[in-house]
């Protein structure tokens, strides 16, 4: 096998190896990311416990 040949086999491996590892790299960049929290715990500010009772003290005396 001459130099030119060698070279030219280099380069079209390289070229694959570039082209899956772009892929790979596609496939984790858009995969899902996973979320930690449960979905009661996400909506504590708004149907937490203080949340509740302050709106139930602002309705009952708005002005304190």
């Amino acid at each position: 096998m001459d130099r030119k040949k060698c070279r030219r086999i280099v380069k079209n491996v390289s070229r694959l190896l570039l082209v899956q590892i772009a892929e790979v790299l596609e496939e984790e960049i858009a995969r899902e990311k996973k979320v930690w929290v449960r979905k009661w715990l996400a909506s504590r500010s708004t149907h937490g416990g203080s949340a509740l009772l302050l709106k139930e003290l602002y309705a009952e005396d708005p002005a304190e």
